[in-house]
């Protein structure tokens, strides 16, 4: 054989051995696997939405927003204890100062629609919160850019207000406040006349109401005025609009008072208990539409709750004074620290997906399904 024919058979073998070597390589790379064991995948395993509790920065001033109000998921207001009220039309992205009126805290409000809405102050001679606005109810019926006090009532005049709710767009009520004197108003035309009850005999402070339909309702609040110290949790209920209340529950404990009512469905609802010094510190649970009512453990170091709202029947947070809040998946049976949340008074949920709360710092709550 010629040398010249040998040396071109040497590059040819050495040409496929090469070729032969990156095929067994690529085959190493990706081997046939006869009913591969799946991989776990440790987020599918979650039960139920993912929970976004989001800050929202835009500034609406430096003291507590005891409470806010959305139409839908963009329009709202919010209210704070500096007598200013802020409007967002993106979601709470940004916020614009609209009114204040100082020396004035802005309790809490309501809006029947863009024009029409509510504000209630606390009112004067709350022995720790300075308030130097005599009139507790304020209405614009321009977006809130001008408010006017309602002076007239159908019965005493109210001292002071803490929590409103719109039924309708005829029937609201409004009930305050903490540290007494007790008043629960009403109003059936819209807002045009407002009738109020002296409750101070049976009701030492009041702090948020709830009705489910035009005659049945709820206030919840404690046995004893100035002093949460000789208090115990208190609720009352009416059947007959508010014309009559009687005492369903009170607290095994003193040193509390009841302070918001979230009912996230017709039958099951819930109440924070703010407590102070050492005990027990619950929350009550109602799984009969508010008829009776049971005390559970939700922290078992001091904790000052303020705000509860629950999303569904199963999620949802209670807030307060501490720099972080309580949040629960199982109806309340445990709760865990969230690092969300600064003084958070109040909650309303727009759907069962999304959700806004307030206090020091303002979130949204965005229920997310995986």
């Amino acid at each position: 054989m010629k040398l010249t024919n040998i040396y071109y058979l040497l590059i040819i073998l050495y040409l496929w051995t090469i070729s032969s070597c990156k095929v067994r390589k690529q085959q190493m790379k990706a081997p046939v696997t006869i009913n591969p064991k799946p991989t776990l995948n440790v987020d599918s395993l979650s039960i139920g939405p993912q929970i976004d509790f989001l800050f929202l920065e835009g500034q609406t001033g430096i003291s507590r927003h005891d409470d806010f109000y959305f139409l839908d998921k963009n329009q709202g207001w919010i209210i704070n204890a500096d007598g200013m009220l802020h409007q967002t039309k993106d979601g709470g992205n940004t916020w614009n100062l609209i009114y204040q009126k100082p020396q004035t805290y802005f309790r809490c409000m309501g809006f029947q629609d863009e024009k029409r809405g509510w504000i209630g102050t606390l009112g004067l001679d709350d022995p720790y919160l300075f308030s130097n606005e005599p009139h507790p109810l304020w209405y614009t019926k321009d977006s809130g850019f001008s408010w006017q006090a309602i002076t007239q009532f159908e019965g005493p005049k109210p001292k002071g207000l803490c929590a409103f709710q719109i039924l309708d767009n005829e029937t609201m009520f409004a009930a305050g406040r903490v540290r007494g004197p007790s008043y629960f108003i009403k109003t059936k035309d819209g807002g045009n006349t407002w009738t109020s009850i002296d409750l101070t005999p049976q009701i030492g402070g009041i702090m948020d109401v709830y009705f489910f339909d035009e005659q049945h309702g709820l206030l919840v609040g404690g046995t004893a005025s100035n002093a949460i110290e000789d208090s115990k949790s208190q609720i009352l209920a009416t059947q007959d609009g508010g014309n009559t209340w009687k005492t369903i529950f009170t607290g095994s404990q003193i040193g509390e008072w009841c302070w918001k009512i979230s009912f996230p469905s017709s039958q099951v609802g819930y109440i924070s208990i703010q407590r102070k010094g050492y005990g027990n510190y619950y929350f009550l649970k109602s799984e009969d539409g508010g008829n009776t009512w049971e005390e559970r453990i939700f922290s078992k170091t001091p904790y000052f709750a303020q705000g509860i709202g629950f999303i569904n029947e199963q999620i949802g947070w209670i807030g307060g004074s501490r720099h972080f809040t309580y949040q629960t998946e199982d109806g309340g049976v445990s709760w865990e620290k969230i690092d969300a949340g600064r003084k958070l008074n109040k909650f309303r949920f727009i759907n069962d997906s999304l959700g806004f709360t307030s206090g020091l710092t303002k979130h949204k709550i965005q229920l997310l399904k995986k």
